[in-house]
């Protein structure tokens, strides 16, 4: 089934705009051009300026990735990477960390499953201010403004797939970076600082299920962890992992209790 009439399924019940394929591909020429306006380069000067893409796992996040990434690859000068399902604070560090020069995050965090939008990252920029938003806006406009007058709609692949310039996994690097500041802020030269602790991890079936190899890496107990494998479905009875709902909160607590865990740690979609 076409993503757009899909999202439209749900939009006619709780009403609201519908982050389409083809907004999505606009969004990813204006980022495109907004990033060469700003002079934000590749990292030799002359090779291509990079935008990495990642998404929570909500089942049409791969169709919208896939449609920004042709919009943004449209654009002369501009390449993109995808790397699937993954976190935005992720996204960030790829971009401090020169990964590529650019990044967005296809999510809508906790709010309903039907629901998706974009978190924009850039060098020398970090995540843009409204105003960087507002422009952003602006020349998506002016690419759909095209785009309608010609009649004719962008291309697209299909029910699956992102077509772009390379699939990527930068995850491993997230997380030997999460694991080393672990180290640092914990002290000492313990390769497994966290040995003796027993932890339950709860990221809802939602991106950020790879904290818990981290932690378990580190020597922490995890074996009571929870729903680990990303679903954009959200089956469970508290839905979208969003740790200040209550039922996912009680949820968590009873597995501490019931193995006796030091410590409970959830996190929401992205």
């Amino acid at each position: 089934m076409n993503i757009s009439h899909l999202i439209k399924q749900f939009k006619e019940s709780t009403g609201g705009v519908a982050l389409t394929p083809f907004a999505s591909y606009c969004f990813g020429v204006g980022f495109a051009n907004w990033l060469l306006q700003k002079n934000i380069s590749g990292v030799d000067g002359g090779s291509d300026l990079t935008i990495c893409i990642g998404r929570d796992p909500r089942v049409h996040g791969e169709r919208l990735a896939d449609s920004f990434a042709r919009g943004a690859e449209s654009v002369s000068g501009v390449s993109v990477l995808y790397t699937g399902i993954t976190n935005t604070p992720s996204m960030y560090e790829y971009v401090k960390s020169s990964k590529c020069e650019a990044a967005i995050q296809i999510t809508a965090s906790h709010l309903p499953e039907e629901k998706n939008g974009m978190k924009f990252f850039a060098k020398g920029v970090g995540g843009l201010s409204s105003s960087n938003i507002d422009e952003l806006i602006v020349l998506a406009q002016n690419e759909a403004r095209g785009w309608y007058d010609m009649g004719l709609l962008p291309p697209s692949s299909g029910n699956s797939g992102v077509l772009c310039s390379k699939l990527v996994d930068f995850l491993p690097y997230y997380k030997d970076t999460l694991r080393q500041a672990i180290i640092r802020e914990v002290g000492g030269e313990d390769d497994k600082p966290l040995a003796g602790l027993n932890i339950v991890v709860n990221p809802g079936k939602g991106s950020g299920y790879f904290f818990n190899d981290i932690l378990d890496e580190l020597g922490a107990n995890v074996e009571s962890s929870i729903h680990l494998t990303p679903d954009g479905a959200f089956p469970e009875s508290f839905g979208v992992p969003n740790p200040e709902k209550k039922e996912m909160v009680d949820e968590t607590r009873r597995v501490c209790e019931a193995t006796n865990a030091d410590i409970g740690v959830m996190f929401d979609t992205e």
